[in-house]
């Protein structure tokens, strides 16, 4: 199978106001998306690695609705910025990285923000974070120990049932 790569567009030319992506194999046009992915947030793809820049908070995404730009996306690793303010809902759900640290700057995770990935093993909640969405990791079967004082024993208990 042929690489897919993700090129930048430029759509001003359209009269709109962001650029765009095009998802790309040889010459073929698969797929347009943006790259903006909150008020002040954007993100860049290049060969596994989802990288976000900017900073505030992450738009909330819902699965099958509006998916988060990236989820076609073969992701094994994640940066996000230190400006990063939350994690949008189901921005995460079912890629394929191991670890991911959280920064600092993040007060929010919202609703599974990381479901069904099921490679990862290590993440790293900041002590910030004052709301942790509801099944935020459901389904994250390799991961051994969350500690963190939001994870109550209704996020455990579920957790736990499910692996």
């Amino acid at each position: 199978p042929e690489e897919v790569k993700v090129l930048p567009f430029d759509c001003s030319s359209f009269d709109m106001s962001c650029y765009l992506h095009a998802v790309s194999t040889g010459d073929v046009l698969i797929e347009m998306v943006p790259t903006d992915c909150g008020e002040n947030l954007y993100w860049d793809y290049q060969e596994g690695h989802l990288s976000i820049s900017g900073f505030g908070d992450m738009y909330d995404y819902v699965f099958f609705l509006k998916t988060a730009p990236w989820s076609s996306l073969p992701i094994e690793q994640i940066s996000l910025p230190a400006t990063i303010t939350s994690i949008g809902k189901w921005a995460f759900f079912m890629n394929n990285i191991s670890s991911i640290d959280i920064p600092a700057s993040v007060t929010k995770i919202g609703d599974a923000a990381f479901g069904f990935s099921a490679d990862l093993q290590s993440i790293t909640i900041p002590e910030a974070v004052s709301h942790i969405g509801i099944f935020a990791f459901i389904g994250c079967y390799l991961i051994l120990y969350l500690i963190h004082p939001l994870l109550n024993c209704y996020h455990l208990i579920y957790y736990y049932k499910n692996t």
